[in-house]
């Protein structure tokens, strides 16, 4: 799970050559936080459109938080 803690995130997709911005992810926003709950894996475009600061809360950290 990412989570946002200033700048921004652009989602992005592309198709037959092309780029589409599907959404911007601003300060606070909180990236793949279905993946901490599923057995599966999810992938999604993703860059910085301005400096970013991102955070990381990986499954080892969540199984651990009390």
């Amino acid at each position: 799970m990412i989570l946002v803690e200033y700048g921004c995130l652009e989602l992005y997709t592309e198709f037959e050559g092309n780029e589409f911005i599907l959404d911007f992810l601003p300060a606070g926003s909180i990236l793949n936080h279905k993946v901490l709950f599923m057995d599966d894996l999810m992938y999604v475009n993703v860059r910085a459109g301005v400096p970013t600061h991102i955070l990381e809360l990986t499954q080892d950290g969540f199984d651990n938080l009390e």
